[in-house]
């Protein structure tokens, strides 16, 4: 009799209703395992995503600054720098500027000095000023704090612009901003 029953519980080791929890079990732990796979894929791929978008925002915008920079006559922004007041030849120098801003994929596009008032840059040119100054024509000489153009005075001092964009977010927005020098034809930065 006991042989009998051991080879009933032999049986009941191997019964289909046994043998389907079993695999019930098994397909379990793989799709368990193909989600965690799933996750780590992509939080992997998210940061090359992120990494990559990060690369090509730093190199547009260092792009765009530098050749802007390049197009703009330093003699006459110095000028502009020097007097502050707006005449025919400014008001050409800002037609070829919103031509140029047209072009390039920026946000914003200024040219700033420092004319010597304490704490403030001055605007020589501002490719938004209709969209901000509506009432203005030209940004000329309006002023702005220092404080709002966090590496702007290393750029004027050493005359090198940034080799990395920089991050901000503030009530405008998240965008990445970067500095590039103006030169005049003597190599001294005058913007």
């Amino acid at each position: 009799m006991k042989n009998l029953d051991s080879a009933e519980s032999g049986t009941e080791k191997y019964s289909p209703l046994r043998m389907g929890g079993i695999a019930a079990k098994i397909i379990a732990a793989t799709w368990l395992m193909f989600i965690v796979v799933m996750i780590i894929v992509m939080s992997v791929s998210y940061g090359m995503y992120r990494d990559a978008f990060y690369n090509y925002g730093n190199t547009l915008c260092l792009s765009s600054n530098a050749q802007a920079a390049y197009a703009i006559n330093g003699d006459l922004v110095q000028r502009f720098v020097n007097t502050l007041k707006v005449d025919r030849e400014y008001e050409e120098f800002a037609a070829h500027l919103d031509v140029l801003y047209s072009k390039i994929d920026v946000k914003y596009f200024y040219i700033l000095a420092d004319t010597g008032v304490p704490g403030m840059y001055t605007y020589i040119y501002d490719a938004t000023h209709s969209e901000e100054f509506p009432g203005e024509k030209y940004a000329l000489g309006k002023t702005e704090t220092k404080d709002e153009y966090v590496g702007a005075d290393e750029v004027l001092a050493t005359g090198k612009g940034f080799t990395k964009a920089e991050y901000y977010n503030d009530s405008y927005g998240e965008l990445y901003y970067a500095y590039a020098p103006i030169t005049n034809s003597n190599g001294e930065v005058v913007a």
